[in-house]
């Protein structure tokens, strides 16, 4: 990994050391790792990257940019993007003039399965008798 400008960076593979900071430009950094790394790149275009000798170009960036990289994993033979956390839904906004609560809409969701309600045992009463044995006549 080498800077071609001032960048942030964060690569940590899966054993030994990574690295969190900013890299100035000119500065190269060289990792190890044995299966994969996760990278977080602030600048995407200040930034050359090789993998086993192959140049790595067209990570996936986040929505809206195309130099902020985050959440991306590199193995021996793909690139892939891992899945971002769910953010929070935010809390009701109160509308003090009116006295009213708005809220964002909710996403529909697909309905749970109908669970049946739990039965009660059966519980009968067997009448008793003496039991008749055989040759007792």
């Amino acid at each position: 990994m080498t800077a071609k400008d001032s960048v942030w960076v964060s690569v940590t593979p899966d054993i030994g050391n990574g690295f969190r900071g900013k890299m100035k430009k000119g500065e190269t950094k060289t990792f190890s790792a044995k299966d994969k790394y996760f990278l977080f790149l602030g600048n995407l275009k200040a930034l050359d990257m090789t993998l086993n000798g192959r140049k790595i170009s067209n990570l996936p960036t986040i929505e809206n940019s195309s130099m902020v990289v985050r959440n991306v994993i590199l193995t021996r033979d793909k690139v892939f993007a891992a899945k971002p956390v769910p953010k929070a839904e935010p809390e009701p906004v109160k509308n003090h003039a009116r006295h009213t609560v708005v809220s964002k809409p909710q996403k529909k969701t697909t309905p749970k399965k109908a669970v049946p309600p739990k039965r009660k045992p059966i519980t009968r009463q067997i009448p008793s008798a003496t039991p008749v044995l055989p040759g007792s006549d």
